[in-house]
């Protein structure tokens, strides 16, 4: 397997893993489910901007 592959891997997995713990917060919900969801989004958001910007696939001109 090459690096590229293990990569995603352990993102996909991390991704389950935080869908697991977000919905279990909205199963018993939690007051720190929000909070939680925000925290995501902000990481997200900024990760995908770093990708979109690193491929190119935004052009503002």
């Amino acid at each position: 397997m090459t690096t590229q592959v293990i990569t995603s891997l352990i993102k996909l997995a991390l991704a389950a893993i935080f869908v697991a713990i977000t919905l279990l917060f909205f199963v018993i919900q939690s007051r720190y489910t929000l909070p939680l969801a925000a925290i995501f989004a902000v990481v997200f958001a900024v990760y995908a901007t770093g990708r979109i910007a690193r491929k190119g696939l935004l052009k503002l001109s």
